[in-house]
């Protein structure tokens, strides 16, 4: 998905069935569980539509967990535009793999280096490991 994020201003939408817990956190919201990086970024680039949840019993022989179908549309203006995808890349990276006050200091450094919108800070600080 990361590298199809990269063509997102080429394509008009996309669909994958994926595992139920994948698409849970593409749609995650802030201060949930299942927030984190793939949320952050997937939600940078695309409107998260879960569309349908598909039982393991529609396949032979049936995996042992639940599969849902999402759509990804991408975002005709970019809600939040970064200026360095890199950057947002990187702490987004390492807020996912660090604890919550390594979280608050990355965050807190690239906030103020390139001065971003509260509502971007309050989505950064929210991922959970």
């Amino acid at each position: 998905m990361f590298h199809l994020f990269s063509y997102a201003d080429s394509i008009a939408d996309m669909h994958f069935m994926l595992q139920k817990e994948v698409v849970n956190r593409l749609a995650a919201g802030p201060g949930t569980k299942a927030y984190g990086r793939l949320t952050v970024m997937a939600q940078y680039y695309c409107k998260v539509v879960p569309v349908l949840e598909v039982p393991p019993e529609s396949f032979k022989p049936a995996p042992k967990v639940d599969s849902a179908v999402v759509r990804l549309v991408p975002h005709d203006t970019l809600p939040h535009p970064a200026t360095n995808l890199k950057w947002l890349d990187r702490v987004c990276r390492e807020a996912s793999t660090n604890a919550a006050k390594q979280c608050v200091t990355a965050s807190r450094a690239w906030l103020i280096q390139k001065r971003w919108k509260a509502s971007v800070s309050n989505r950064i600080c929210a991922l959970k490991t």
